[in-house]
């Protein structure tokens, strides 16, 4: 398949954005007690309150026998609370322990503190452009989040893809 140079060159930006992006968590994850993808988990089952494996597979677009190996690491952590849902008492809901928030709180104390030393690097008005630029980007993802989440619910990553670095 031949891509055109704007395709290329979109994608060279997303490579560099996504880098840049893994080595800030990776340096705030260096000072933490935990790992991005542990960081990730537990941020979601603080928003969203009670979820159970397969819910938490659709969202992270990762198979359940995958998932369920990390989630029982981190059960045996005390990151993670488990309990029969009321209803059925078959489904396990999954929620955030004490101690996983915490882990949260730690990491994104850590993950500001970096930035910021980061961003004394930049100018300014880089600082003010850089800002304005990701409120966008996010913005624009917001809006079309559901889509992008339709488009991505065709995939599911393996067991291999799942690394906790």
């Amino acid at each position: 398949m031949n891509k055109t140079i704007e395709e290329i060159i979109h994608l060279e930006y997303l490579v560099d954005f996504s880098s840049f992006v893994h080595r800030l968590f990776r340096i705030a994850g260096g000072h933490s007690k935990t790992t991005i993808v542990r960081y990730y988990l537990l941020k979601l089952l603080e928003q969203k309150g009670k979820q159970n494996v397969t819910e938490l597979s659709e969202l992270l677009l990762l198979k359940k026998n995958a998932l369920s190996q990390l989630l029982d690491r981190m059960y045996k952590d005390g990151l993670i609370d488990r309990c029969t849902d009321s209803e059925d008492r078959r489904k396990l809901n999954l929620s955030i322990s004490p101690k996983g928030t915490e882990i949260v709180k730690e990491f994104e104390e850590s993950f500001s503190l970096n930035l910021r030393k980061y961003s004394m690097n930049i100018p300014v008005s880089d600082q003010k452009e850089l800002r304005e630029s990701m409120n966008r980007f996010v913005g624009i993802l917001r809006k079309y989040k559901h889509e992008i989440d339709k488009y991505f619910a065709n995939f599911s990553m393996e067991p291999e893809d799942i690394t906790e670095c």
